[in-house]
């Protein structure tokens, strides 16, 4: 039987379970990308990371941003919608195999 692996409890821990968990759901390459453009800001001299923000605060003012804002909040009803659709279907298999299983009876035996 294989070992169980021990993390550590500390940041680097942290940072390997959220990577862990975001390549088993998917996540990863958003993942990714954060972390680059986080990087490319980290790097950035303080008067370029003030001129960017304030040039996005400009663009959000004046509305350029907007089509950005409504493509996060389609995805995010997406996103919400869909799991919706997974719990109403997953109730609904559940009560199906329930009502399948009454209907037999005690009667019926198992193929295995």
């Amino acid at each position: 039987m294989a070992k169980a692996r021990r993390t550590s409890q500390n940041f680097f821990g942290m940072v390997e379970k959220v990577l862990i968990a975001s390549m088993s759901k998917g996540q990863a390459p958003l993942f990714v990308v954060a972390g680059v453009i986080a990087l490319m800001i980290w790097k950035m001299p303080g008067p370029d990371v003030s001129k960017l923000v304030f040039r996005l605060v400009d663009a959000f003012e004046t509305g350029y941003l907007v089509g950005y804002g409504l493509f996060v909040f389609a995805l995010v009803g997406w996103f919400l919608h869909a799991k919706h659709q997974r719990q109403t279907i997953v109730s609904e298999m559940n009560r199906i195999t329930e009502e399948r299983n009454r209907l037999q009876g005690p009667d019926i035996e198992s193929s295995d």
